[in-house]
């Protein structure tokens, strides 16, 4: 959006919220897509 250099993002999240989870479930499911994407690229 206009941006022309390289911008570093930083995610903070809380232990023991609910965020937290979230994220973990996240991180679960970006697993889960890329080992079956992985194995045929289908």
């Amino acid at each position: 959006m206009g941006q022309l250099h390289p911008v570093t993002v930083y995610r903070l999240v809380l232990q023991c919220t609910v965020e937290e989870h979230i994220v973990g479930l996240h991180s679960d499911k970006r697993a889960l897509a890329e080992s079956i994407l992985g194995e045929g690229g289908r």
